[in-house]
Order: C-alpha cells, then sequence, then structure tokens
C-alpha cells in the first residue's frame, strides 16, 4: 500500500450535481439484473463522476459485491489508487455497515443516500442483525484473539477454514491490487470462499483467521457471509492500519446512533430533494412487485 495522502479541502458540491449523481445511480439500480436493486456513483471534489457500480451479488456469487463496494473498486481502478480523498459517495440506499467501513477505508469525505436502511428492509435486504452487533464498538465485539493458529502460514495473512478444518480460501497482502480500495486480505478471503463454493454464505462453523486484528470491512463481509467465528493473532496491529482512518475508529464510528449522521468522521446525509426521493423508492417497489428476482 501506499502511503497515506494528504488532505484534500472538499468544497460543498452543487445540489444539481448530486441530484443528477443520484439520478444516475437510481438508473443503475432500475437496469440492474446482477442482483438487487441498488447503484451508487462516486464524485470527485469538482463534481466530475469517479467510479459507478451496481448490486452484483449474484451475479459474481460475491457477498462483498454491492452497489458501493463496486463503485469504490470501480473509482480505485479509473484512478490507479486505493484512497479516493476528496470523493463523495452517492447511493440509491443508505450503506450497510460493510459498505460504510468501505467507505471510511477508502476515504470518502461525504455521503448522501436516497431509500433508508428500512425501505431496504421492507423488500427483504434487512441489515439491521449487522448493526445491532456492532452498536456495542470494537472492544464489545465477539473477535477472539489468540496467540496462534494453524491456518495462518507464511505468507498467508487471512483463511478461511471450515468447521472440519478444511481451508475453504486463502489470501495475503501481497497479492492485493493496490488500486483497490476494498483490498484487505479477510474482505479477499471472504470472496474467494463465497466465490469457491458458489454460495453467498458460507457453512455453518467456518471461521476466518486473520493475521492481524480484521478491519471493519472484514467483520461485516463475514458476517454478510454468515461466518460468525472470527480468530484474530494478538499484538500485530490492524488490517489497513496505514488507511486514512484507524480501523478502530471506523468500528467505533459504525457503532454511533443514527441520529448522529453528521458528527461521524464521514458526514452522512439523506437527500432532500422529495421528488428524486419518490423515484428511488418506486424503484425498491417495482423489484418487490417482480417475482423473478433473487433475494440473498
Amino acid at each position: 500500500m501506499t502511503s497515506v495522502p494528504k488532505p484534500i479541502v472538499r468544497k460543498p458540491l452543487p445540489a444539481e450535481t448530486i441530484i443528477s449523481a443520484m439520478r444516475r445511480a437510481d438508473a443503475l439500480a432500475a437496469a440492474n439484473t446482477h442482483g438487487g436493486p441498488f447503484g451508487s456513483v462516486i464524485l470527485g471534489p469538482d463534481g466530475e463522476v469517479m467510479g459507478e457500480g451496481r448490486n452484483e451479488v449474484v451475479h459474481f456469487t460475491n457477498p462483498t459485491c454491492h452497489a458501493e463496494m463496486q463503485a469504490i473498486r470501480d473509482a480505485g481502478k479509473r484512478h490507479g489508487r486505493w484512497h479516493l480523498k476528496g470523493g463523495t459517495l452517492v447511493t440509491s440506499c443508505e450503506c450497510c455497515p460493510m459498505c460504510l467501513a468501505a467507505a471510511y477505508a477508502a476515504g470518502i469525505e461525504h455521503i448522501v443516500f436516497g431509500n433508508t436502511r428500512k425501505d431496504a428492509g421492507d423488500i427483504g435486504f434487512a441489515d439491521d442483525a449487522i448493526y445491532e452487533e456492532m452498536k456495542v464498538g470494537f472492544d464489545k465485539l465477539d473477535i477472539q484473539m489468540v496467540r496462534s493458529s494453524i491456518y495462518l502460514r507464511p505468507g498467508v495473512d487471512a483463511v478461511i477454514a471450515d468447521a472440519d478444518g478444511n481451508i475453504l480460501a486463502e489470501a495475503s497482502l501481497a497479492e492485493a491490487d493496490p488500486s483497490d480500495p476494498t483490498g484487505i486480505p479477510s474482505v479477499m478471503a471472504v470472496a474467494k470462499a463465497c466465490q469457491s463454493l458458489k454460495s453467498f454464505h458460507l457453512p455453518e462453523g467456518s471461521v476466518l483467521v486473520t493475521r492481524q486484528t480484521i478491519h471493519a470491512l472484514g467483520f461485516t463481509a463475514a458476517r454478510w457471509a454468515h461466518i460468525q467465528k472470527i480468530e484474530c493473532l494478538r499484538d500485530t496491529g490492524f488490517e489497513g492500519g496505514e488507511r486514512i482512518h484507524h480501523p478502530a475508529l471506523v468500528y467505533d464510528d459504525i457503532a454511533l446512533p443514527v441520529a448522529s449522521f453528521r458528527n461521524r468522521k464521514i458526514p452522512i446525509e439523506r437527500l432532500e430533494d422529495k421528488a428524486v426521493l419518490e423515484e428511488t423508492l418506486a424503484t425498491f417497489q417495482k423489484w418487490f412487485n417482480d417475482q423473478n428476482k433473487v433475494l440473498y
């Protein structure tokens, strides 16, 4: 990874720029056949489109391919770097904890959303359980700190094994794409294991073991894959410790209540344009009424 970039003074983007990006995010969601009805756009400090994405969980059999994650990856690829300083994430729905953690990992500086997490829950995409778990903050989460692990061999930074001890996936920081803001070993291991088994959810009893303390992005990705047991080596620092926001801060900021949206390290707000909000909600409702869609 490269060193932490210097801060960029972000000027508020014009309302029409945000609205245009939200309409594009909603169009991506409405036309999506690769997953749920979600779309996202990353804007640069001057309002230029840095990247965009749609939910592709079903297409790639990968629970980390939410629209925001794909937009962040697209922006990193387009610009050849893992950090998106000065960026604004415009997304058709309120971020789940994983996508919020990805925004922190990438150095996004502002988030604007359309539909709420309740709207998402109403059509079958609830993330309340993960938010509820994380509200206690990092120190109280069920993360086991161990002295050693039989799964971590030299050169491997994250491993997923099933209940019988069979290794489902391995990942190392060395193999991460330096232009991928989500390129953290735990996240890569989750993606590899799910794609290998062709399942969004990993077998009951699976364990994720990381050489460093797991980043909130990896923790939440593991929860989306239904991994409940996480072990990390003691005294080795955090995955992504060189990122703009320290990983411990990311856990604690995600734990803040919804009422603190504007008090987070990344200010979060809901779009105020009622007409555009009605458009994003209509996309959700149309998806919900289409019986051919796949839930995951």
